[in-house]
């Protein structure tokens, strides 16, 4: 089954798992749509549907502005069954186990980093508690990676203007 957040983001995700399965031959069996604000007694009867399909898998797709949501529904889906749990990124974040809490365990997230496994991340995540004095959610390495790109670019393009001028003064 697919779980997904009623936005274009959530929508997007839903449609890249449907083509994913199709192409392994997975039915995907159910998709239910969670709004932001959307309550316990409302995922209620997502996790029905999700049931009633026979699901035992299920794929989440949430944006950050949903943590409350996401950990709402785990503890909704948790209290239902035994559901294998999927997600992305934000299902690995800090608040959405602590909102979550036992309900999270066993649930798998596809992360874009992990923190303190690599030189790199264990740098960056040292810089963000020495600031922040809090661990870094998986998603903040984004504008992290973002702005270093935009500055190395930058860079770039200004030597390029000076080898330019250079060579234009020969």
């Amino acid at each position: 089954g697919v779980v997904y957040e009623d936005s274009a983001f959530g929508s997007g995700g839903n449609v890249e798992i449907g083509d994913a399965a199709a192409k392994f031959g997975l039915p995907i069996g159910a998709r239910v749509k969670i709004a932001v604000g959307d309550k316990p007694e409302a995922m209620k009867k997502q996790v029905e549907k999700l049931q009633q399909a026979g699901v035992d898998g299920i794929a989440i797709y949430m944006a950050s502005v949903a943590k409350q949501e996401l950990a709402d529904f785990l503890k909704v889906a948790r209290a239902a069954g035994k559901f294998t749990i999927v997600g992305s990124p934000l299902l690995a974040g800090n608040h959405v186990i602590e909102l979550a809490k036992d309900s999270s365990e066993g649930s798998h997230a596809v992360v874009d980093a992990v923190f303190g496994t690599e030189p790199v991340s264990k740098s960056f995540q040292d810089k963000y508690i020495a600031q922040f004095k809090s661990e870094p959610e998986v998603s903040q390495t984004f504008a992290y990676d973002a702005l270093h790109l935009l500055a190395k670019a930058e860079r770039s393009r200004s030597q390029s203007k000076l080898l330019l001028s250079a060579a234009s003064h020969k």
